[in-house]
């Protein structure tokens, strides 16, 4: 089983009443050192979960408050992409395209 983490989420009234999330990423349950995020469409803020793993997160949420969705990269298509152009080259005369021997 994985880490279990305090979650707070409120509305900010100050903020034209988008609902921020606190979440407890130390797992030590001291929320007072959290940042509140936003759905990401409003602040673009961006957490990493830690537990040397890391992976990025983004908040949403739903249902006025009700259900939180914590968003990670399901995928990883954009590093397989990077990785193909990274690796090509332009050939030699004679060469197959971006393959040495």
């Amino acid at each position: 089983s994985g880490p279990l983490m305090d979650i707070l989420m409120f509305q900010d009234n100050d903020d034209g009443g988008v609902w921020k999330t606190v979440i407890d990423i130390d797992t030590n349950g001291d929320l007072t050192k959290s940042i509140p995020m936003a759905p990401f469409r409003h602040a673009r803020q961006v957490g990493e979960l830690g537990f040397g793993s890391h992976v990025t997160f983004c908040v949403q949420v739903y249902d006025e408050g009700k259900t939180l969705s914590i968003v990670t990269d399901a995928g990883s298509h954009g590093t397989h992409v990077a990785g193909i152009a990274a690796s090509y080259f332009a050939p030699n005369e004679g060469e197959d395209e971006g393959k040495k021997e």
